[in-house]
């Protein structure tokens, strides 16, 4: 019987080698946002642009920090995240139901098909000065445009969700007994997601 014979354990490294294997880690992982932060501050000092085109990261961090002591930063940025989510919140909504209404229903999918056809590749941007002068410059606006923004890709997620659903697995479920209202909440609706 042959007897197997252990190498060496090899010596654990010591506490200031772990260190410095763990600072060049964090270093390789980081390098690109550390050059990209240097670029910017170089680029912003050399004068090639003006302050107004591209500010300086110390002052922009600077800027930043004074808005977090006085409190504005938080906010502001909680109003941006109530437009936002109110934003995305309503033309999902609106977006899924009428992807499901022109799946369904076919002069609704005759109406709106050349709306969303022309709408999805346009800039939303477009839309900002009619939706200013209808609207103001408050919530109401900043939330429409948002909701413009977010609505076509949800309206064609939508139908591209639903027309992918296994027509097998409705025929299998119209099979069962399965009415138009449970097909659409218990087959179609999930397999969408």
């Amino acid at each position: 019987m042959a007897t197997v014979t252990q190498a060496p354990a090899a010596e654990a490294p010591s506490f200031g080698a772990r260190f410095l294997r763990g600072i060049g880690n964090v270093l390789l992982h980081s390098g690109s946002i550390i050059a990209l932060a240097i670029a910017w501050e170089l680029l912003a000092r050399s004068g090639a642009v003006t302050p107004f085109q591209l500010p300086t990261l110390t002052s922009v961090l600077e800027r930043i920090w004074i808005n977090a002591s006085t409190g504005d930063l938080f906010i502001n940025l909680g109003v941006t995240l109530y437009r936002a989510l109110a934003g995305f919140t309503i033309a999902a909504v609106l977006g899924v139901l009428l992807g499901m209404a022109m799946i369904r229903v076919p002069f609704v999918r005759w109406f709106f098909d050349p709306i969303v056809s022309v709408g999805f590749p346009m800039p939303k941007v477009a839309f900002l000065p009619v939706i200013i002068l209808w609207l103001g410059v408050y919530d109401a606006s900043k939330i429409t445009m948002i909701v413009v923004d977010a609505a076509f890709p949800v309206i064609t997620a939508t139908i591209v969700g639903i027309q992918s659903v296994d027509k097998y697995l409705l025929w299998s479920a119209r099979n069962l007994g399965a009415s138009n209202r449970d097909l659409l909440w218990q087959i179609v609706l999930p397999a969408a997601l």
